[in-house]
């Protein structure tokens, strides 16, 4: 749950699970989150890129054991989808993503 005050002062709560934190746009409003198909669609693209990068660039790297590897590739792509892709490919998708964000959870 995410935790806002809105205009009265008064909290609000807005419940989000799964993928939805990854899809919020700055709005000072909450609005509904974006249809499923679309997050999964946003999240292959932003996920199947970052993937390849990241795997080009451990080929470079010293031979790592799979575990680690593999870790450090979890990491990696966790990392970079949660605070650096994701919230721009949001912004660069939000038209299609919540073509009518007017429409506010509660009040």
């Amino acid at each position: 749950m995410d935790y806002r005050w809105d205009e009265c002062d008064e909290p609000c709560w807005q419940t989000r699970t799964g993928l939805e934190p990854w899809f919020t746009l700055s709005t000072q409003q909450a609005i509904a989150p974006p249809l499923r198909y679309k997050m999964l669609v946003i999240t292959c693209l932003a996920g199947f890129s970052t993937i390849n990068a990241i795997n080009g660039v451990m080929e470079v790297l010293p031979p790592l054991p799979p575990l680690l590897r593999t870790l450090v590739a979890t990491l990696t792509l966790l990392s970079l989808m949660t605070d650096i892709i994701m919230p721009r490919m949001t912004k660069l998708f939000a038209g299609w993503l919540c073509p009518k964000s007017k429409y506010p959870l509660g009040n």
